[in-house]
C-alpha cells in the first residue's frame, strides 16, 4: 500500500493537477493527501482530472477564502469507505481495508505556534475517540522535531520541535525513516528550508502494507515537495544464517551439537577442515531451529494452557487431595517461564540492545527495536550521476561497482621513505613475533573477541564458540598451525560482508554511508592473536610525539599540547604554523608495496610480513 501526499498551494491550475495526475501514476499510489486545495468545491470531474483511468473515492475539506482546503483520495476497489470527519486542519476517513479499521488522517497545519498546539490536542482527543481502528496521518505538519530539520533563516523554534516530538511520542505513532531529499519545503528566495511534511503511522499498518520508511521526492509545482511512503516486498536475496544465543537455554543444545560435531569427517589443510565443519554444522543447526527451537510459540500456548487446567483440577478437589496436583503446577509454571525468557532471550540478541535489567518480559520494547532498526537499515534507492536506482537489481549492481571502484587502485609509481631515520625492533622482539603460537595464545585470542558482535558470513560468534571450545579447539590449532606453517588462508575464510552505516540523516548516495566490514570468526580470531603480538612492539618503533592507538598513550594528549602551543604563540606574540590531516578511509587506501616495505625498514621478519 503506498501514500503520498502533497501541498499544492491552490489546485485550480490545469497544470498543477497534471502534474498531480502523473505523480499519481508515476508513484503507483494507492491513497493521496492534498493540502491547500484551495478549491470551495470537489467534484468528480476535479478527482477525475486528478486520478485518471481509476475509479476513485474521496472525501474533501473546503477552502476558507483564498487559503486551505484538504482532499484526500483512494483506489475505490481497495478500501472501503465508512465515515468521515473534520477538525480545523484535519480531514480524517475512516475505512475497511481486508476487515481491518483504518483511519487515514489528512493535515494542514497552521502556521502560529498557538494553532499547531489546537491542533496537535484537536488530534489526540479524536485519536482517544476512534480508538477501534489504526491511524495513518500524513501531509504539512507545519513543525520539525529537531532543529537538524530547519535551515537557513527559520533555523530556530528548539522549544517548538520538543512540542511537536513530544506530540507524536503521545500520538503511538511511527514517524519512519525519511531517504530523498532532506528538506520538504524551500522558500521563495532559497534561503530557507524545513521538513514540514512526513506520515505518522501505525506499527501494525507499517507490518501489513510493508513499509519500510518515507521519501522526499523532488519539488517542481509547488514550494512543497512530495513525499510517499516505502514499501519493501521485492526479493533482496537469501538471508544469512546467524546462531541464535539462545539456543544455549536449551540444556539439550549443547550435547547435540558436540555429537554433531565429533561425526563431520573432512580431510585437508587446517583451514579447510575448520571451514568445511563449520559450514556442515550450520544444516544440522538449521535443522535444530526449524523443529526443535522453532515450535517455541507452541510450547508456550501448550503451557498456559496446561497451567489453567490444573488450576481447575485444584479448584474441584478437596484440601487433602491436592498434593500431587500442586507439584504438577509448580512444574509446569517453572517450564513455562523457562521457555517464556528463552523466547524474550532471542529477541534481545535480534534487537542488539544491550539490556542489563532482568526479571521483566519486554518482548514489544525488544520487537520495536528490532523493527525500527530494520527501517533504518533498508536502502531502498540510490542516488546516482545517471538518476534514481530503485529496483533491487540495479541497485544490487551501482553497490557491487561503487565498492569495486572504491577498493580498487590505479597503478602509480609511488615514493618511499629511503634515506629516513626509522626505528626498528630488537631481535628479540622480531623472534617474539614469529614464534609458534601456543595454546593458551589460541585460546586468549578466541576469549578476546567480543562474543555478541554481528557475525560475518560464516554466521558463528565468539559466544558459541566459546560455549563450544571443549571439542572444538583442536580443530582450531590445527587452522592456527596450518596458518603458521605457509601464511595462507582460503578465499571463504577471508570472504566478508560489507555493512554500510548511514554518516548522516536521509542518506541518498553510496558517499553518505560508511563501510564496515564483518569478517567471520575465523579471520578474527587470526587477526586477533597477531594484532596482540604486535601491541607489544608497538611502542618501540612509533614516535614519543604520537599519543593515538597506542598502549598507554592518551588521545587527549595532542589536544592539550596543540593548545598549549597556540597559547603560548599567542603570549609571545610569535607566529604559528598549525597543519591539520585527516586521511579519508585511510584504513581502505593504504598500498600495500608501501605497507611492505615499512615493515621491512621498521626491522619486521620475512615470516611476520608474508
Amino acid at each position: 500500500m503506498i501514500v503520498e501526499s502533497l501541498n499544492i498551494r491552490g489546485g485550480g491550475s490545469l497544470v498543477k493537477r497534471k502534474s498531480i495526475s502523473n505523480l499519481i501514476s508515476i508513484g503507483r499510489a494507492d491513497i493521496f493527501f492534498i493540502q491547500e486545495s484551495k478549491l470551495k468545491e470537489v467534484d468528480l470531474k476535479i478527482v477525475d482530472s486528478l486520478w485518471k483511468n481509476e475509479k476513485v473515492g474521496w472525501s474533501f475539506v473546503q477552502s476558507e477564502g483564498r487559503s486551505g482546503g484538504l482532499i484526500t483520495m483512494w483506489k475505490e476497489g481497495a478500501m472501503e469507505i465508512i465515515l468521515s470527519f473534520r477538525r480545523g486542519g484535519i480531514l480524517g476517513t475512516k475505512v475497511k481495508w481486508k476487515g481491518v479499521i483504518v483511519y487515514l488522517v489528512n493535515i494542514y497545519s497552521p502556521c502560529s505556534l498557538r494553532g499547531k498546539k489546537e491542533l496537535w490536542k484537536d488530534l489526540l482527543e479524536l485519536r482517544a475517540i476512534f480508538s477501534d481502528g489504526y491511524w495513518l496521518m500524513g501531509g504539512d505538519f507545519n513543525a520539525v522535531k529537531k532543529r537538524s530539520e530547519r535551515k537557513g533563516r527559520s533555523s530556530g523554534g528548539g522549544s517548538e520541535a520538543s512540542l511537536f516530538s513530544g506530540f507524536i511520542k503521545d500520538s503511538r505513532l511511527i514517524d519512519m525513516p525519511c531517504n530523498g531529499n532532506r528538506f520538504s519545503w524551500y522558500s521563495g528566495d532559497g534561503f530557507s528550508m524545513s521538513r514540514l511534511d512526513r506520515f505518522l503511522v501505525d506499527d501494525f499498518l507499517i507490518d501489513r502494507w510493508g513499509m519500510v520508511g518515507q521519501k522526499i521526492g523532488d519539488r517542481s509545482i509547488s514550494d512543497h515537495c512530495p513525499i510517499w511512503t516505502v514499501s519493501n516486498k521485492e526479493n533482496w536475496g537469501p538471508k544469512p544464517f546467524v546462531v541464535n544465543n539462545a539456543w544455549f537455554e536449551d540444556t539439550l543444545f549443547l550435547p547435540f551439537v558436540e555429537e554433531e560435531w565429533r561425526k563431520l569427517r573432512v580431510e585437508g589443510r587446517g583451514d579447510f577442515i575448520l571451514k568445511e565443519k563449520l559450514r556442515m554444522l550450520k544444516e544440522k543447526l538449521r535443522w535444530w531451529n526449524r523443529e526443535v527451537f522453532g515450535r517455541i510459540d507452541m510450547v508456550i500456548e501448550e503451557g498456559k494452557k496446561g497451567l489453567n487446567e490444573t488450576d481447575r483440577l485444584l479448584t474441584a478437589c478437596k484440601e487433602g487431595e491436592v498434593g500431587g496436583l500442586v507439584d504438577v503446577r509448580s512444574e509446569a509454571t517453572k517450564i513455562m517461564w523457562l521457555n517464556m525468557r528463552l523466547k524474550e532471550n532471542i529477541l534481545l540478541q535480534k534487537s542488539r540492545v544491550k539490556w542489563d535489567k532482568e526479571g521483566d518480559l519486554n518482548s514489544r520494547y525488544f520487537h520495536n527495536i528490532m523493527k525500527a532498526r530494520r527501517r533504518r537499515n533498508f536502502i531502498g534507492s540510490v542516488t546516482t550521476e545517471g538518476g534514481v536506482l530503485d529496483e533491487v537489481g540495479p541497485i544490487k549492481e551501482e553497490v557491487r561497482r561503487h565498492f569495486e571502484e572504491k577498493f580498487s587502485e590505479l597503478e602509480a609509481v609511488r615514493p618511499t621513505l629511503e634515506g629516513s631515520m626509522l626505528k626498528s625492533i630488537s631481535l628479540v622482539d622480531k623472534g617474539m613475533l614469529e614464534e609458534p603460537f601456543s595454546e593458551e595464545e589460541i585460546k586468549d585470542a578466541v576469549w578476546g573477541c567480543e562474543g555478541t558482535r554481528s557475525p560475518g558470513p560464516d554466521g558463528y560468534n565468539f559466544f558459541f564458540i566459546r560455549k563450544c571450545w571443549s571439542f572444538m579447539k583442536k580443530d582450531f590449532s590445527l587452522f592456527f598451525n596450518g596458518f603458521y606453517a605457509d601464511g595462507i588462508l582460503s578465499k571463504a575464510t577471508v570472504s566478508s560482508f560489507i555493512n554500510l552505516i548511514p554518516k548522516k540523516e536521509s542518506p541518498s548516495r553510496l558517499d553518505d554511508f560508511r563501510p564496515i566490514c564483518l569478517v567471520g570468526c575465523l579471520y578474527k580470531a587470526i587477526s586477533k592473536l597477531l594484532a596482540s603480538r604486535l601491541k607489544k612492539v608497538l611502542n618501540s618503533v612509533i614516535s614519543e610525539v604520537q599519543s593515538a592507538f597506542v598502549p598507554c598513550r592518551n588521545l587527549l594528549d595532542g589536544v592539550m599540547v596543540a593548545n598549549e602551543i597556540m597559547d603560548y604563540a599567542v603570549k609571545e606574540k610569535k607566529g604559528c604554523l598549525l597543519f591539520k590531516v585527516d586521511f579519508e578511509k585511510a584504513y581502505d587506501s593504504v598500498n600495500w608495496p608501501f605497507l611492505f616495505w615499512m615493515l621491512k625498514k621498521l626491522g619486521f621478519g620475512e615470516r611476520w610480513i608474508s
